[in-house]
Protein backbone atom coordinates (compact mmCIF):
# COMPACT_ATOMS: atom_id res chain seq x y z
CA UNK A 1 0.00 0.00 0.00
CA UNK A 2 1.15 3.52 -0.74
CA UNK A 3 -0.08 6.70 0.86
CA UNK A 4 0.26 10.36 0.05
CA UNK A 5 1.76 12.21 3.00
CA UNK A 6 1.08 15.78 4.00
CA UNK A 7 2.44 17.88 6.83
CA UNK A 8 -0.50 18.31 9.21
CA UNK A 9 -0.07 20.78 12.08
CA UNK A 10 -2.17 21.35 15.19
CA UNK A 11 -1.61 25.13 15.12
CA UNK A 12 -3.24 26.62 12.01
CA UNK A 13 -1.33 29.17 9.91
CA UNK A 14 -3.79 31.98 10.65
CA UNK A 15 -2.65 32.04 14.28
CA UNK A 16 1.01 32.24 13.29
CA UNK A 17 0.24 34.95 10.74
CA UNK A 18 -1.56 36.93 13.44
CA UNK A 19 1.37 36.50 15.83
CA UNK A 20 3.78 37.72 13.16
CA UNK A 21 2.09 41.13 13.39
CA UNK A 22 3.42 41.57 16.92
CA UNK A 23 7.12 42.52 17.21
CA UNK A 24 7.71 40.38 20.31
CA UNK A 25 6.43 37.24 18.55
CA UNK A 26 7.28 38.03 14.94
CA UNK A 27 10.59 36.16 14.63
CA UNK A 28 9.28 32.96 16.25
CA UNK A 29 6.06 33.00 14.24
CA UNK A 30 7.81 33.56 10.91
CA UNK A 31 10.32 30.80 11.69
CA UNK A 32 7.51 28.38 12.54
CA UNK A 33 5.73 29.30 9.30
CA UNK A 34 8.92 28.87 7.29
CA UNK A 35 9.62 25.45 8.79
CA UNK A 36 6.04 24.35 8.18
CA UNK A 37 6.06 25.53 4.57
CA UNK A 38 9.40 23.86 3.92
CA UNK A 39 8.04 20.59 5.24
CA UNK A 40 4.79 21.00 3.32
CA UNK A 41 6.89 21.20 0.16
CA UNK A 42 7.94 17.60 0.68
CA UNK A 43 4.77 16.12 -0.83
CA UNK A 44 6.12 12.61 -1.03
CA UNK A 45 4.50 9.27 -1.68
CA UNK A 46 5.56 6.83 1.00
CA UNK A 47 5.54 3.09 0.75
CA UNK A 48 4.67 0.94 3.71
CA UNK A 49 7.40 1.69 6.24
CA UNK A 50 7.13 -1.04 8.81
CA UNK A 51 6.25 -4.70 8.77
CA UNK A 52 2.88 -5.40 10.33
CA UNK A 53 2.59 -6.78 13.83
CA UNK A 54 -0.13 -8.96 15.25
CA UNK A 55 -3.15 -7.03 16.49
CA UNK A 56 -2.83 -5.69 20.01
CA UNK A 57 0.91 -5.03 19.93
CA UNK A 58 2.26 -1.53 19.94
CA UNK A 59 5.70 -0.12 19.30
CA UNK A 60 6.49 3.35 20.53
CA UNK A 61 9.83 5.06 20.01
CA UNK A 62 10.55 8.49 21.45
CA UNK A 63 13.43 10.66 20.20
CA UNK A 64 14.89 13.97 21.38
CA UNK A 65 15.74 16.55 18.70
CA UNK A 66 17.67 18.54 21.32
CA UNK A 67 16.24 21.78 19.94
CA UNK A 68 17.51 21.06 16.43
CA UNK A 69 15.45 20.25 13.31
CA UNK A 70 17.10 17.02 12.19
CA UNK A 71 14.73 14.07 12.50
CA UNK A 72 14.29 11.80 14.25
CA UNK A 73 16.96 12.78 16.80
CA UNK A 74 18.46 10.81 19.69
CA UNK A 75 16.61 7.70 20.86
CA UNK A 76 15.39 8.21 24.43
CA UNK A 77 12.68 5.64 25.13
CA UNK A 78 11.43 2.52 23.37
CA UNK A 79 8.45 0.23 23.86
CA UNK A 80 8.46 -1.29 27.32
CA UNK A 81 11.31 0.86 28.64
CA UNK A 82 10.95 2.08 32.21
CA UNK A 83 9.83 5.62 32.88
CA UNK A 84 13.36 6.49 33.92
CA UNK A 85 13.60 9.88 32.27
CA UNK A 86 12.75 13.00 34.22
CA UNK A 87 11.82 14.61 30.91
CA UNK A 88 8.06 15.11 31.03
CA UNK A 89 7.74 15.64 27.26
CA UNK A 90 9.33 12.25 26.53
CA UNK A 91 6.96 10.49 28.89
CA UNK A 92 3.89 12.38 27.66
CA UNK A 93 4.67 11.52 24.05
CA UNK A 94 5.11 7.88 25.07
CA UNK A 95 1.99 7.67 27.21
CA UNK A 96 -0.34 9.60 24.92
CA UNK A 97 0.72 7.84 21.72
CA UNK A 98 0.06 4.62 23.62
CA UNK A 99 -3.39 5.85 24.64
CA UNK A 100 -4.11 6.69 21.01
CA UNK A 101 -2.99 3.23 19.91
CA UNK A 102 -5.20 1.67 22.59
CA UNK A 103 -8.19 3.73 21.48
CA UNK A 104 -7.99 2.54 17.87
CA UNK A 105 -7.21 -1.03 18.94
CA UNK A 106 -10.00 -1.32 21.50
CA UNK A 107 -12.69 0.71 19.73
CA UNK A 108 -12.02 -0.32 16.12
CA UNK A 109 -9.69 -3.34 16.29
CA UNK A 110 -7.17 -1.29 14.30
CA UNK A 111 -3.50 -2.14 14.75
CA UNK A 112 -1.79 1.28 14.80
CA UNK A 113 -2.50 4.16 12.43
CA UNK A 114 -2.00 2.09 9.28
CA UNK A 115 -3.87 -0.98 10.53
CA UNK A 116 -0.73 -3.11 10.18
CA UNK A 117 1.32 -2.26 13.25
CA UNK A 118 3.19 0.83 12.08
CA UNK A 119 5.70 1.87 14.73
CA UNK A 120 4.67 5.10 16.45
CA UNK A 121 7.74 7.33 16.30
CA UNK A 122 7.71 10.68 18.09
CA UNK A 123 10.31 13.43 18.33
CA UNK A 124 10.17 15.95 21.18
CA UNK A 125 12.07 19.20 21.78
CA UNK A 126 11.97 20.08 18.08
CA UNK A 127 13.69 23.39 17.26
CA UNK A 128 13.83 26.23 19.78
CA UNK A 129 10.57 27.46 21.32
CA UNK A 130 8.74 25.88 18.38
CA UNK A 131 5.03 26.67 18.49
CA UNK A 132 3.51 23.61 16.84
CA UNK A 133 3.15 19.85 16.65
CA UNK A 134 2.78 17.94 13.40
CA UNK A 135 2.46 14.59 11.67
CA UNK A 136 4.90 14.52 8.75
CA UNK A 137 3.58 11.37 7.10
CA UNK A 138 5.92 9.10 9.01
CA UNK A 139 6.14 10.31 12.58
CA UNK A 140 4.98 12.80 15.19
CA UNK A 141 7.00 15.93 15.99
CA UNK A 142 6.46 18.23 18.98
CA UNK A 143 7.74 21.68 19.81
CA UNK A 144 8.21 22.91 23.36
CA UNK A 145 6.17 26.07 22.83
CA UNK A 146 7.43 29.53 23.67
CA UNK A 147 6.07 29.30 27.26
CA UNK A 148 4.66 32.80 26.79
CA UNK A 149 1.63 31.97 24.66
CA UNK A 150 1.88 28.19 24.29
CA UNK A 151 2.99 25.44 26.64
CA UNK A 152 4.70 22.26 25.41
CA UNK A 153 2.71 20.52 22.67
CA UNK A 154 3.00 17.07 24.26
CA UNK A 155 0.92 18.29 27.18
CA UNK A 156 -2.52 17.57 25.70
CA UNK A 157 -3.58 14.01 24.92
CA UNK A 158 -6.13 15.28 22.39
CA UNK A 159 -3.38 17.07 20.45
CA UNK A 160 -1.47 13.78 20.24
CA UNK A 161 -4.63 11.92 19.23
CA UNK A 162 -5.47 14.62 16.68
CA UNK A 163 -2.12 14.43 14.95
CA UNK A 164 -1.90 10.63 14.92
CA UNK A 165 -5.39 10.53 13.42
CA UNK A 166 -3.92 12.35 10.41
CA UNK A 167 -1.94 9.14 9.99
CA UNK A 168 -5.15 7.09 10.08
CA UNK A 169 -6.68 9.34 7.43
CA UNK A 170 -3.49 9.08 5.36
CA UNK A 171 -3.73 5.29 5.32
CA UNK A 172 -7.51 5.10 4.77
CA UNK A 173 -9.36 7.86 2.92
CA UNK A 174 -6.19 9.67 1.85
CA UNK A 175 -8.08 12.97 1.85
CA UNK A 176 -6.32 15.70 -0.12
CA UNK A 177 -5.04 18.37 2.25
CA UNK A 178 -6.74 21.30 0.53
CA UNK A 179 -10.20 22.80 0.23
CA UNK A 180 -13.14 21.04 1.83
CA UNK A 181 -11.41 17.65 1.86
CA UNK A 182 -8.59 19.23 3.85
CA UNK A 183 -11.11 20.77 6.25
CA UNK A 184 -12.72 17.34 6.64
CA UNK A 185 -9.25 15.88 7.29
CA UNK A 186 -8.78 18.36 10.13
CA UNK A 187 -12.31 17.86 11.46
CA UNK A 188 -11.83 14.10 11.65
CA UNK A 189 -8.65 14.63 13.63
CA UNK A 190 -10.43 16.99 16.03
CA UNK A 191 -13.25 14.50 16.60
CA UNK A 192 -11.04 11.48 17.12
CA UNK A 193 -8.52 13.46 19.16
CA UNK A 194 -11.34 14.32 21.52
CA UNK A 195 -12.51 10.69 21.58
CA UNK A 196 -9.01 9.55 22.55
CA UNK A 197 -9.14 12.00 25.47
CA UNK A 198 -12.63 10.85 26.45
CA UNK A 199 -11.70 7.15 26.46
CA UNK A 200 -8.54 7.80 28.48
CA UNK A 201 -10.56 9.81 31.02
CA UNK A 202 -13.45 7.35 31.12
CA UNK A 203 -15.84 10.05 29.95
CA UNK A 204 -19.08 9.83 28.02
CA UNK A 205 -19.71 12.24 25.15
CA UNK A 206 -22.16 14.32 27.18
CA UNK A 207 -19.55 14.86 29.93
CA UNK A 208 -16.70 15.80 27.57
CA UNK A 209 -15.61 19.40 27.03
CA UNK A 210 -15.02 18.84 23.27
CA UNK A 211 -12.13 21.29 23.40
CA UNK A 212 -8.96 20.75 21.39
CA UNK A 213 -5.81 21.84 23.19
CA UNK A 214 -7.32 22.71 26.56
CA UNK A 215 -4.36 23.57 28.79
CA UNK A 216 -2.06 24.39 25.88
CA UNK A 217 -2.58 28.16 26.13
CA UNK A 218 -0.51 29.96 28.74
CA UNK A 219 -2.23 32.15 31.38
CA UNK A 220 -1.30 35.29 29.42
CA UNK A 221 -3.71 34.26 26.64
CA UNK A 222 -7.41 35.04 26.78
CA UNK A 223 -8.82 31.67 25.77
CA UNK A 224 -9.47 28.09 26.82
CA UNK A 225 -8.19 26.04 23.88
CA UNK A 226 -7.30 26.08 20.18
CA UNK A 227 -10.79 25.03 19.07
CA UNK A 228 -14.18 24.20 20.56
CA UNK A 229 -16.42 21.65 18.87
CA UNK A 230 -19.18 22.25 21.40
CA UNK A 231 -19.26 25.99 20.72
CA UNK A 232 -17.24 26.78 17.56
CA UNK A 233 -15.68 30.21 17.39
CA UNK A 234 -15.39 30.69 21.16
CA UNK A 235 -12.09 28.96 22.00
CA UNK A 236 -10.12 32.20 22.25
CA UNK A 237 -10.41 35.95 21.74
CA UNK A 238 -7.01 37.43 22.40
CA UNK A 239 -5.18 40.57 21.24
CA UNK A 240 -2.18 38.49 20.18
CA UNK A 241 -3.84 35.37 18.73
CA UNK A 242 -6.89 37.14 17.35
CA UNK A 243 -10.41 35.73 17.55
CA UNK A 244 -11.26 32.08 16.94
CA UNK A 245 -12.56 32.03 13.33
CA UNK A 246 -14.12 28.54 13.39
CA UNK A 247 -17.58 28.58 11.73
CA UNK A 248 -20.41 26.76 13.48
CA UNK A 249 -22.32 25.89 10.31
CA UNK A 250 -22.10 25.89 6.51
CA UNK A 251 -23.91 29.23 6.37
CA UNK A 252 -20.68 30.75 7.71
CA UNK A 253 -18.40 28.70 5.47
CA UNK A 254 -15.47 30.77 4.20
CA UNK A 255 -14.01 30.01 0.79
CA UNK A 256 -10.41 31.18 1.02
CA UNK A 257 -7.03 30.68 -0.60
CA UNK A 258 -5.26 30.69 2.79
CA UNK A 259 -3.95 27.40 4.20
CA UNK A 260 -4.58 25.53 0.91
CA UNK A 261 -8.21 26.67 0.98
Amino acid sequence: MKSTAHICCILPPHILHKLSEHPEHRQRALRALAITERLRGRREVFAQFAAGLSAGQKRRTIYDAQHQTDLPGTLMRGEGDDKSSLDVAINEAYDFSGATYDFYQNAYNRNSVDGRGLRLDSTVHYDQQFDNAFWDGRQMVYGDGDRVLFDRFTKCIDVVGHELTHGVTQYTAGLSYRGQSGALNESMSDVFGSLVKQMAAGQTADKADWLIGAGLLMPSVSGVALRSMKDPGTAYNDPQLGQDPQPANMANYLDTTDDNG
